[in-house]
């Protein structure tokens, strides 16, 4: 199945309509599909990557506060949804596993638990993250609590979840959002119960974190026995 493709690909919404939008985000985006293009040309039609880089790009604009960093959040996102995809089809038999952490807005616990795992695994496993009702932007909590322990989240973002990267995950794990996703037969799925940070400020953040830290240290060791 073409994950990436759907019924906006057949109405011809694609990478060219976004010129009209934002000249300048178009010609970025026009950009960025001849990247992908020597990337995942040898698996994707071009029609296939314009229209996921439209996707991806029309869901940011919707929700992000901050354009300016707009094309560098669809570029990383898109590339993503890609390579999952590629794996999932069986294109890239020699990626490692990848574990996706799933929460309700992506802008806290699953984003934390990511990071942690990419940390915790060197490269030797991958971690994605994403959101059943993304949030337009991280919390700075969230943000604060693992920059404290040596791990920036600078760059990254609240993602929704797509269909790709949840069909090449080999491991999904919810945290507190197990009903809002749709469960796939050939999964692996984890759920993750965490108690609410204690107050809104840091401190409960730094909890959550340990929390985490200690799940995900559990995991890794499954992950790559």
């Amino acid at each position: 199945m073409d994950f990436a493709r759907g019924e906006a690909m057949a109405e011809g919404v694609g990478v060219v309509v976004l010129i009209g939008e934002n000249r300048e985000h178009g010609l970025v985006l026009r950009g960025m599909v001849n990247r992908f293009e020597g990337e995942f040309g040898a698996y994707f039609t071009r029609d296939t990557l314009e229209h996921l880089v439209s996707d991806t790009y029309e869901d940011f604009a919707a929700r992000s506060k901050v354009k300016v960093h707009l094309p560098s959040f669809v570029e990383r996102t898109a590339r993503q949804r890609l390579r999952a995809l590629a794996k999932h089809e069986g294109h890239l038999t020699d990626h490692p596993p990848i574990v996706l952490f799933v929460c309700q807005r992506n802008d806290a616990a699953s984003q934390m638990a990511a990071a942690l795992f990419n940390e915790a695994t060197g490269g030797r496993a991958e971690a994605m993250s994403a959101g059943a009702s993304p949030a337009a932007a991280l919390l700075d909590e969230a943000s604060h609590a693992l920059y404290e322990v040596g791990i920036d989240l600078l760059g990254e973002h609240p993602k929704p979840l797509t269909r790709e990267v949840e069909a090449g995950a080999d491991v999904i794990v919810t945290i507190d959002a197990h009903d809002d996703i749709d469960v796939l037969d050939d999964k692996e799925y984890r759920a993750w119960r965490l108690p609410p940070p204690s107050d809104g400020g840091i401190e409960g953040y730094r909890a959550m974190r340990d929390e985490l830290s200690g799940c995900v240290d559990e995991l890794v060791a499954e992950v790559l026995e």
